[in-house]
């Protein structure tokens, strides 16, 4: 094959973007894109030797938060480099770990500027991404995190990029289930930090819409270890609220994997034990909540929500690659993680150098085409993921009578409020009234927000990367078939 046929190849590759986080091109997005590929200055050096990306983990070194994708990104992103585009460089993962700390997430980031790092992925709890805003700002270094979803964050023209959705969305979401499940009161209880403070925010703020009341909340610090406090004064509030509302009233948590040692301190109130507890995306499939506090758990159900990646070709090869490595099911961060290691390497590919500056500008045109293992990349004006459904799970018995999280129970569209649930837990046990027709698909419906091209366009993604799929085996039978010809014929081409 000459180089021509090579060339054909490559384009096909990166259009279907097999094996690995490539564009999608324009045909993802619709027209026009509202996003123009920035111009980038033909003075400044191109991309030579190692490029650097660096990766701020949440977690410790052991484990890690995400084992087999280290080793997937580095070969995957550079054999693209190599073979497709034909370029002379690699990229680089230079891993750090904050051990939960946002102060030595800072740290991290500026031992990895010092090291010559303009770009960098991880930071997945919001905590952290407050902690280094400032610094990457004022340093020029882009920042495009996997998991941090607070609305306080949400600013634009920053250097920090989010492949998430924000929690405007997870609150209206949460807020369209209590009102699918018919909540009629709700007491809160969060950390006091920049997720917690930020999704409790925009659920009060949105409650009225849904005609869902809050009653009462308990704030605690993000560094408690102990609680009993806390669940003394949630227990007196959802006894106030209980003799006035009723039976339909839920405790809303917006925590981490502290929900196991708060369940463990709510045991002793026969109050708290039966009451719906609903969740976020804080814990839900979170193992410690089921090994730590199984019984409790169990009893009190923990509806949860977590955005939904899009179920594509792209989602089902990446899962079946995960499922392989580790024999587990891979979750929405830790796919999000991928797409973002992928979103950050093509954009200093297009920039064509590595300058946190020209870099940032060209981001969200590149997010903007983007097809990942997580759907459409397509971020909105504060640099956050546009648009996404949420899955829902909540904790029963599984096929083996054990206690764990029921996955997929429910899907929430947050664009028309729309529930349809697949399997409904039992909310009988604790005098639950349901709404008619509640649990059957698209039970109830909760307000709607205005709905547009750029909510309902991402639906049909799935479907044209299946078509492109289909495309692709189609032009490898005819490649196969030009590379059988004579060789006087093949000199054409």
């Amino acid at each position: 094959m000459n180089d021509k046929v090579w060339a054909l190849i490559s384009v096909v590759l990166l259009v279907v973007g097999l094996g690995g986080g490539f564009f999608l091109g324009q045909a993802s997005a619709p027209a026009p894109t509202e996003v123009e590929c920035p111009e980038v200055p033909t003075t400044q050096p191109g991309l030579t030797g190692t490029i650097p990306i660096g990766v701020v983990m949440i977690g410790s070194v052991a484990p890690r938060q995400d084992p087999p994708q280290e080793e997937w990104l580095e070969t995957e992103i550079n054999n693209y480099i190599k073979n497709v585009l034909h370029k002379n460089f690699t990229i680089d993962l230079v891993y750090e770990y904050a051990e939960r700390s946002a102060q030595l997430a800072l740290e991290k980031l500026q031992t990895l500027y010092a090291q010559g790092v303009r770009v960098a992925v991880g930071f997945r709890w919001s905590s952290s991404v407050q902690a280094v805003m400032e610094y990457a700002n004022e340093h020029k270094i882009v920042i495009i995190s996997e998991g941090s979803t607070s609305p306080k964050l949400a600013i634009p023209n920053d250097y920090i990029f989010r492949l998430v959705p924000n929690d405007n969305l997870q609150s209206r979401a949460l807020l369209a289930l209590h009102k699918n499940i018919g909540t009629k009161a709700i007491v809160l209880i969060y950390r006091g930090d920049a997720w917690g403070d930020g999704l409790a925010e925009k659920f009060k703020e949105f409650a009225s819409e849904f005609g869902v009341q809050i009653v009462g909340e308990v704030r605690y610090s993000p560094e408690a270890t102990e609680f009993s406090g806390e669940v003394a004064q949630l227990a007196q509030k959802i006894t106030e609220a209980k003799q006035q509302y009723g039976n339909n009233v839920a405790v809303q948590t917006f925590t981490f994997d502290e929900i196991a040692t708060i369940l463990q301190q709510a045991k002793d109130y026969e109050i708290l034990m039966n009451t719906l507890w609903v969740g976020s995306d804080g814990y839900v499939g979170e193992d410690v909540v089921v090994r730590d506090a199984p019984d409790q758990s169990l009893a009190t159900v923990h509806i949860s929500t977590i955005y939904a990646p899009t179920k594509s070709a792209k989602w089902i090869e990446y899962s079946e690659k995960y499922r392989s490595i580790t024999g587990e099911d891979p979750g929405a961060y830790g796919a999000a993680f991928y797409d973002a290691v992928w979103v950050a390497a093509l954009s200093i590919i297009e920039a064509g150098v590595y300058d946190g500056e020209v870099i940032k500008e060209v981001v969200p045109y590149v997010a903007n085409n983007y097809f990942g293992v997580t759907g459409w990349c397509r971020l909105d004006e504060t640099g956050d993921r546009a648009a996404a459904d949420y899955s829902v799970s909540f904790v029963g018995l599984n096929s083996t009578g054990g206690i764990d999280w029921i996955d997929d129970a429910a899907i929430i569209n947050v664009a028309t409020g729309e529930v349809t649930w697949n399997v409904m837990p039992d909310l009988s046990r604790f005098g639950w009234e349901l709404p008619a027709g509640a649990g059957a698909p698209a039970a109830v419906s909760a307000p709607s927000l205005p709905v547009s091209n750029e909510f309902t366009i991402s639906s049909l993604l799935s479907n044209l990367v299946n078509t492109l799929q289909n495309i692709f085996n189609a032009f490898t039978s005819l490649l196969n078939s030009l590379i059988a010809l004579p060789v006087d014929f093949r000199m054409y081409l």
